[in-house]
C-alpha cells in the first residue's frame, strides 16, 4: 500500500523569491528533470505501477516544486493552463482523485481569470480540454463518493457543451447517465439521458463510435430490467456496426498498397 507524500517548498519562508524569470527556468529546469525518467509523452508514466515508492516520492517532490513556481511566473498563460491540466490528469491517471480535483479546480480558475487575454484560437483550441477536465472533474467526485459535487459537475458539463454543436454535447450527455447507472444505480433515470444522447448521436453522428458506446449502455440497463428482448436487437446492431467498420478499415488498408 503506497501513499501520497506532500512536500511543501514554502517559498517564502527561507527562500528569497524568485523572480519571473528565474522561477521560469527553474520550472523548466524542474520539468526536464522529471521528463529523464517519466516524460510526459510516454504511457508508462501515467501508471501507478511504473512508480517504485521512491521513484513517486522525488516524482512527487519535483512536481510540487514546480506547481508553486506557476503564480511567480508572468504571463505564460498556455504554459500555465497545460500544467494544471496535466497536474490534473497525471493525478487522475495514477489514483490520486484529491489532487486531481485541485489541479482541474486551478486551471478552471485561472482559464475564468484570464480567458480574454488568449486568442480566439487559443480559446477555440480549449474547448475541448475543458470538456473533459469537467468529465474527469466529475469522474473524481464521484470516486470520492461525493455523488451530490459529481452530478454538478455533469450538469455544468452539459450546459456548456451544449451550444458547441458537436459531438461533445451528447458524450457529456451519456456521461450523466453512467453515472447515474453506475454510482446512484438509478436505471430509470439513466435509460432517459442514454437514450437523448442516443437521440442527438443518431441524426447528427450516426457513423462515430459514441453511438455504438450508447447502444451498449442502453441495452445494458435493459438486461438489467431483464427485457431481453429489447436488450437483444441492440447488441446485434453494433455487432454489424463495429463489422462493417472492420470492413472499411481493411478495404480502405488495401486501397492504400497500391
Amino acid at each position: 500500500m503506497f501513499s501520497i507524500v506532500v512536500v511543501f517548498t514554502a517559498l517564502g519562508f527561507s527562500q528569497e523569491i524568485p523572480s519571473s524569470e528565474d522561477a521560469l527556468k527553474q520550472y523548466e529546469d524542474i520539468s526536464k528533470s522529471m521528463a529523464s525518467s517519466f516524460p510526459e509523452d510516454e504511457m508508462k508514466t501515467y501508471s501507478r505501477a511504473s512508480f517504485s515508492q521512491p521513484e513517486l516520492e522525488i516524482y512527487l517532490s519535483q512536481h510540487f516544486q514546480r506547481m508553486d513556481l506557476l503564480p511567480i511566473i508572468e504571463g505564460h498563460n498556455t504554459l500555465k493552463l497545460y500544467a494544471y491540466l496535466h497536474s490534473g490528469n497525471w493525478f487522475n491517471k495514477i489514483g490520486f482523485p484529491k489532487e486531481s480535483i485541485k489541479s482541474y479546480q486551478n486551471f478552471f480558475e485561472y482559464y475564468k481569470l484570464h480567458e480574454k487575454e488568449l486568442s480566439p484560437t487559443e480559446c477555440e483550441n480549449y474547448l475541448v480540454m475543458r470538456f473533459f477536465a469537467n468529465s474527469i472533474l466529475a469522474e473524481n467526485f464521484a470516486d470520492l463518493g461525493m455523488l451530490d459535487s459529481a452530478a454538478k459537475q455533469h450538469q455544468t458539463n452539459m450546459a456548456f457543451t451544449k451550444p458547441l454543436n458537436n459531438v461533445y454535447y451528447p458524450s457529456s450527455v451519456n456521461n450523466y447517465g453512467l453515472f447515474l447507472y453506475w454510482h446512484k444505480k438509478e436505471l430509470d433515470s439513466a435509460l432517459v439521458y442514454f437514450k437523448q444522447a442516443y437521440q442527438f448521436t443518431k441524426e447528427d453522428y450516426p457513423k462515430h463510435t459514441l453511438i455504438s458506446s450508447i447502444r451498449d449502455n442502453i441495452a445494458d440497463i435493459y438486461v438489467e430490467q431483464k427485457k431481453y428482448l429489447s436488450a437483444q436487437p441492440l447488441y446485434a446492431e453494433n455487432f454489424e456496426f463495429y463489422n462493417e467498420g472492420v470492413v472499411n478499415i481493411l478495404s480502405m488498408s488495401r486501397t492504400s498498397n497500391y
